[in-house]
């Protein structure tokens, strides 16, 4: 009975001792440091992604509308102070005196240049003979006019002659008449005559450098059609000449004074003044319409040839306005009727007149008194 007791205890007591929590216990721990390390890859991924929406907020406009926020309470007053600002236009070196010369009439059956006086580069004077053409046939075209004349004239004297000074009836009248058209004829073919062959000679009207020959030697036959030119420029004529558009050209004036760069002379500012403001806009190269300002340079020669047709450069014109109201740009608002500030805690909204601006602060020239507060 002892055995059997103990038999039954032994096999009671096997059961309990047998471990089979440890083995889930230590399942569990190995499953701990994994769930860690997915959970700060979890948050370091949307800290990633936070910044970078963060940063996408700045660049799409959100610290313009957290400034716009700060400044809807943050009102500024009117004060007094200085405003400087400058225009800037590129431009080019040109010359008052600038003549292209052509021959004027050419004959339809062509002709040829039997002179040219000059060369690119020549220093001439006005009046130098520069080219001119074949006038052979011209001149014995002429001789046949004046024949013609005399014979015309010839004519007419008769006529008169054998009305006895005085017409008597109709039918003298129209002889008289007759012989007098063809006399006046007569004398404008001598005129014309005398006319094309003027126009078969070319003479400088102006001192100055030859810049452009196309023809190089004489000899040469041209026609109607062909366009034979010369230029001659006057080097102390030079001045510069910029485009503005109709935005900025009301801020200049006949006798405002500049200060040219030129990109070859980058270390010698030259004074410059408004001589010339066209009335009328001509096109750009872009199809802007835009006005020519020509600036003449103070206490500059060009003696020495330095200044030369087309280069470039760019003129600066300053602006000041001394001990004037001003606003920052920032708190001042357009609308269909005009520029306008909203002043006062209510935000009245009133139009103003504005004068020059440096990017920051505006002058203001009418419509606000100093210290008054404005509200964006």
């Amino acid at each position: 009975m002892n055995e059997k007791k103990t038999r039954s205890k032994k096999m009671y007591i096997r059961p309990m001792e047998t471990p089979q929590a440890p083995p889930q216990t230590i399942e569990t721990d190995e499953k701990k440091p994994g769930s860690k390390k997915l959970l700060i890859v979890i948050t370091v991924t949307l800290f990633i992604i936070l910044i970078v929406l963060f940063g996408l907020f700045f660049l799409l406009g959100g610290r313009n509308l957290l400034q716009t926020f700060h400044l809807r309470f943050s009102p500024v007053t009117v004060k007094k102070g200085d405003v400087k600002t400058q225009l800037l236009f590129p431009g080019t070196i040109d010359f008052l005196q600038r003549s292209v010369l052509e021959f004027q009439q050419v004959p339809t059956t062509g002709t040829k240049i039997t002179y040219i006086g000059v060369k690119i580069g020549d220093i001439i004077k006005r009046g130098a003979l520069i080219a001119s053409l074949d006038s052979e046939a011209v001149l014995k075209q002429q001789q046949k006019n004046l024949a013609t004349f005399l014979k015309q004239r010839a004519n007419y004297d008769q006529t008169i002659a054998n009305a006895g000074g005085i017409p008597q009836n109709d039918t003298t009248n129209r002889q008289i008449l007759g012989t007098q058209s063809d006399l006046n004829s007569s004398v404008y073919d001598v005129e014309l005559q005398d006319q094309i062959l003027k126009f078969s000679t070319i003479f400088s009207p102006i001192d100055g450098i030859v810049t452009r020959a196309d023809a190089q030697v004489p000899g040469i036959n041209i026609s109607s059609n062909d366009e034979v030119k010369f230029e001659v420029i006057n080097p102390l004529t030079f001045f510069f000449s910029v485009d503005v558009d109709e935005s900025e050209v009301v801020n200049l004036h006949k006798g405002d004074i500049g200060y040219v760069l030129l990109n070859a002379f980058p270390g010698d500012p030259a004074k410059a003044i408004v001589s010339v403001i066209t009335f009328a806009p001509h096109a750009d190269s872009n199809g802007n319409m835009v006005y020519t300002v020509k600036l003449l340079f103070d206490n500059k020669n060009n003696s020495n040839y330095q200044y030369k047709l087309g280069m470039t450069g760019n003129v600066v014109f300053y602006t000041w306005a001394q001990n004037v109201l001003t606003l920052s740009k920032t708190y001042i608002h357009e609308d269909d009727v005009g520029t306008f500030v909203r002043v006062g805690s209510d935000k009245k909204k009133t139009y103003i007149q504005t004068g020059i601006s440096d990017g920051t602060n505006t002058e203001i020239v009418r419509g606000l008194f100093e210290n008054e507060v404005i509200y964006y």
